[in-house]
């Protein structure tokens, strides 16, 4: 099934028709609002002041609000041939019921003034999360830049520690073959005396 939007009856307002198959959108809209404006100052003597909002009238002429819409349904099943389209989507267009979406706020507060936005919460849901993210990579941020410098520290006391035990190791490695030829003298000595007594 489709969704149809049409504007409500009279076709025809001031001598200027509307489309009924607009494809329009809001920045062209009000563009064309505004030249209409222009236009309707230029020709009456009087000043045109906009006090109020546009008025749209309904089937009988009664004054309907502005934000009222017809909405029909159209099913597409019935259209069969291309000769009976016309008269199929008007037998298969069905007049809603009209609403309106007054009672339903957004907004964290409770006056229901034009200015604030109706999103006004979602917008408060998404910064909040938003700072929630936001602290929470900052944490992380901080965490791993923590964890990155306790392992250089580590890895540079690792290092120290490895060349002193070098320093220390060829130390007494040095010591040992002082020793060792020390040693080889001292017998090499009691060699030859040994031998000078024989």
């Amino acid at each position: 099934e489709a969704v149809k939007l049409e504007i409500r009856r009279p076709q025809i307002v001031n001598g200027i028709g509307l489309e009924p198959d607009p494809d329009w959108s809001f920045k062209s809209l009000l563009l064309e609002l505004d030249s209409l404006e222009k236009k309707l100052n230029l020709s009456s003597s009087v000043s045109f002041a906009k006090t109020k909002s546009r008025e749209i009238y309904g089937e009988k002429g009664t004054k309907r609000s502005s934000n009222a819409f017809v909405m029909r349904v159209s099913d597409e099943e019935f259209e069969d041939s291309e000769g009976e389209n016309e008269k199929v989507r008007d037998r298969g267009l069905v007049k809603a019921a009209r609403f309106n979406c007054n009672e339903f706020y957004f907004s964290s507060s409770d006056d229901d003034s034009d200015d604030q936005p109706c999103l006004d919460g979602q917008t408060y849901l998404m910064n909040e999360v938003g700072l929630v993210e936001s602290a929470l990579y900052e944490l992380t941020h901080e965490h791993q830049l923590g964890v990155k410098e306790e392992i250089r520290s580590t890895i540079s006391a690792l290092e120290t520690d490895l060349m002193n035990e070098s320093e220390k190791s060829s130390c007494a490695h040095t010591k040992v073959e002082k020793y060792r030829e020390a040693r080889l003298e001292v017998e090499r000595k009691f060699d030859v005396q040994y031998q000078r007594r024989v």
